[in-house]
């Protein structure tokens, strides 16, 4: 151990309880200290998790804005789509009434050009085996007949082999099928693709055909349009 004289030790104690004094005055200093930033760090996070919550509050109000806007986009549309539905229907409509009035006040007849782009049209549909039959007595409608057997045997469909002369108690253009609730896509072809050129056929359900599964029948000129 050192030897200090008595002057010296008094010196280094009255040193080491400055020390001691200042130690204890830096560690309440640093507690304080630690409290008090400590506090202004909790209330710093405080305001940022508020900020982040009126964020997330806008951005779902945002959300909500957005959807409702998109739900009466959505509903325009439905109402824009049955609108187009709507005008579609009345078009075909005016299109199946024009087609009629022509049947009735024009020669049933089709251009070279017509019939020719009829079989191409036909063709690209399916085909079947059909009957042709044409109103007895009747010149027009033999002629007429003639135009429609050589149209689809042209497009590639299974006629059978010459015209059948019958007595019609109606009068125009029919396609009758065995049954309405099962006509075959190659009839509909048939009935569409004269239809684009204004020949209008209508179904006729009946079950004694007595030829093939479709018949084709041409009867007498129309005088007035069909029935609605």
């Amino acid at each position: 151990m050192l030897d200090l004289t008595s002057a010296q030790a008094d010196t280094w104690h009255s040193i080491f309880n400055g020390v001691l004094i200042l130690g204890a005055a830096m560690a309440l200093l640093g507690t304080l200290g630690t409290r008090w930033t400590g506090k202004l760090k909790e209330q710093y996070s405080n305001n940022r998790i508020a900020a982040a919550e009126v964020e997330t509050a806008r951005a779902n109000e945002g959300t909500a804005l957005a959807r409702k806007e998109t739900a009466i986009l959505n509903e325009r549309a439905a109402g824009l789509q049955k609108e187009s539905e709507a005008l579609r229907v009345e078009y075909e409509r005016l299109k199946l009434r024009v087609a009629e009035e022509r049947n009735y006040r024009l020669p049933r007849s089709l251009r070279l050009a017509d019939k020719q782009s009829l079989v191409k049209r036909l063709k690209r549909g399916d085909l079947g085996k059909v009957s042709v039959v044409y109103q007895t007595s009747n010149p027009e409608a033999k002629r007429f007949s003639e135009d429609v057997f050589g149209i689809l045997e042209e497009a590639g469909f299974e006629v059978e082999p010459k015209l059948i002369e019958a007595k019609f108690t109606t009068e125009g253009q029919f396609i009758y099928v065995r049954s309405l609730a099962n006509i075959s896509s190659y009839v509909s072809n048939i009935k569409e693709s004269f239809m684009a050129y204004g020949i209008v056929f209508h179904y006729i359900e009946r079950e004694d055909i007595g030829f093939t599964d479709v018949v084709i029948g041409i009867s007498s000129k129309p005088t007035t349009p069909f029935p609605r």
